[in-house]
């Protein structure tokens, strides 16, 4: 059931109804209104009252005139011209002289023609005449109300005015308070509710009945707010994004002084970086006040708790509270790192490549933009040596060169902190990439190969012979190697593996063939665990 308040209130504001309007192409005229001498329109009248009309038109409009006729029975009770009032691009204002009918309800029916003789009807507008009805000497119990104090009496009278200025009581008309609670009026008039008030302007109303119109009083007490205290608690964070836990207690003062828990009550969380305030979740109080909720560290800041902003409470003072501010740091991390070439050879230059990110809070992941960055190295993988610095460029990439000496691992540190892109007041974390190790291999060359001797007979002995050398620092014979020897015969284009000798401690190998045809014979050196492969020269033998 709609309350009477409401029903009274709405009855205020909905515009009357109508039937379909009669309209000529180019002339219309709109729906009507009525008004009282104040300009405002209304429900039901007490007062005289004018209808106003707006007529849309496209040639000029010679006559506008208002029918008003008794509701339910077409009896005309008046017919009149209407007087233009102003012009609006189109559309004509015209307003009828003022009205004061008997007691009823009527329709304001309006036509309009131009001239050119068209014509155009309005819909009909209904028009209720009534007798005043008014609250005079309303008074209440009470001038405050709070939390603890909200039930209110009201007293007054509901009469009708006469024109002599006498007073007549209504009895039994409905009075009822904007909660929805009601009463009625005695045989003088009188009423006297009581009722939970809860805001400082009170609507007390009644809706018209028979043949008075309602009426509706409003007052003004004055609404004492409680105060409130919030208390806040945060777990430690270390690094943006961490979880934390923001909690507390909300709680009131009641009358005799006494802090006591507020709960079903909303409060807000924000997080508080520098100068901007960021709403980052909501909770709930229990019955013993408590709230808490899991939120996301976005940076250095603080938590800030306030009571009052998800919905207004009339009842109770806002109030705030904070954490201390939570120093964290943004981590990174090291993508995609990579060093080569792999294997290298001692004394040759290794690039480290990769990248250095930034992951956010809510997922992303940012470049960290002129980031500095150092490469480092290590023979065990324990103890590691700074050999190269550097910065990432505008994408976040580094390219770190050093000089490979031996077999060892390497890795890239960003030592964090605030330069480049980074945040001034929250600070990068320090991170290392994973380590990469690079096999350092020496060089090695064959410093002479000789197949002899040339011309040769065939069917004799022919010797192949050379000396094997390795870059150790300097050139130094490789002994112990595994030389595998090669011929390939003249006109073909497949070489033959023709035998397999080890290099003495000079670095010398020799091996003995029997000669049978021409050809091209050389040796090579596969590399082993410290040593780069090698081919020898070719040397080619003419056998006869």
């Amino acid at each position: 059931m709609i309350s009477l308040a409401l029903t009274f209130t709405l009855a205020l504001v909905l515009l009357p109804w109508g039937t379909a309007a009669a309209s000529a192409e180019g002339l219309q005229v709109l729906p009507l209104i009525a008004r009282n001498p104040q300009g405002h329109w209304m429900s039901h009248f007490d007062v005289p009252f004018h209808v106003d009309a707006d007529v849309a038109h496209d040639r000029p409009v010679e006559r506008v005139e208002l029918r008003l006729s008794r509701a339910g029975t077409g009896e005309v009770v008046a017919t009149t011209s209407m007087n233009w009032a102003y012009d609006n691009g189109g559309i004509s204002s015209y307003m009828s002289p003022s009205m004061d009918p008997p007691v009823g309800d009527y329709e304001a029916v309006v036509t309009a023609w131009d001239d050119q003789g068209r014509s155009a009807v309005s819909p009909a507008y209904r028009v209720r005449k009534r007798l005043n009805a008014s609250l005079v000497d309303i008074a209440h119990d009470r001038d405050w109300i709070d939390v603890d104090h909200a039930r209110v009496t009201f007293t007054g009278r509901l009469v009708h005015k006469s024109s002599d200025g006498s007073q007549h009581p209504l009895s039994g008309f409905v009075v009822e308070h904007q909660s929805g609670e009601r009463t009625e009026t005695g045989a003088d008039g009188r009423f006297s509710l009581t009722a939970r008030t809860t805001s400082s302007t009170v609507a007390i109303a009644t809706l018209a009945r028979g043949q008075y119109r309602g009426d509706v009083a409003w007052l003004t007490l004055e609404l004492r707010r409680r105060p409130v205290r919030l208390s806040v608690t945060d777990s430690e964070t270390r690094r943006v994004g961490d979880k934390a836990t923001v909690a507390g207690r909300l709680e009131r003062r009641d009358a005799g002084g006494a802090w006591r828990p507020l709960g079903a009550r909303p409060v807000k969380i924000y997080f508080i970086g520098g100068e901007s305030a960021t709403p980052v979740a909501q909770a709930q109080t229990d019955d013993d006040g408590r709230y808490s909720a899991q939120v996301h560290m976005p940076g250095t800041g603080r938590w800030d708790v306030r009571f009052g902003e998800v919905q207004y409470d009339s009842w109770y003072e806002p109030a705030t509270a904070g954490t201390a501010v939570r120093n964290v740091q943004h981590p990174t991390v090291i993508r995609n790192l990579d060093v080569g070439p792999e294997p290298v050879t001692a004394g040759s230059r290794v690039t480290a490549k990769g990248e250095v990110a930034r992951p956010m809070a809510d997922g992303a992941q940012a470049m960290v933009v002129g980031g500095p960055v150092v490469l480092q190295f290590s023979t065990t993988g324990h103890t590691w040596s700074d050999l190269t610095k550097g910065r990432t460029d505008a994408h976040g990439r580094f390219f770190l060169h050093g000089v490979a000496r031996r077999t060892g691992h390497w890795r890239v540190a960003y030592t964090g902190g605030t330069e480049g892109n980074a945040s001034p007041t929250t600070p990068d974390a320090a991170v290392t990439s994973w380590a990469d190790r690079v096999d350092v291999k020496y060089r090695t060359a064959f410093a002479s190969l000789n197949a002899s001797p040339e011309p040769v007979r065939k069917g004799r002995t022919l010797t192949v012979s050379g000396r094997l050398n390795r870059l150790v620092g300097s050139w130094k014979p490789a002994g112990g190697a595994t030389v595998y020897v090669y011929f390939k015969a003249k006109g073909s284009s497949k070489w033959t593996r023709m035998a397999v000798v080890k290099t003495g401690r000079g670095g010398w190998f020799r091996k003995g063939f029997k000669a049978s045809r021409d050809g091209t014979w050389l040796a090579t050196y596969k590399g082993g665990l410290t040593d780069l492969g090698v081919w020898s020269p070719s040397d080619y033998v003419d056998v006869r």
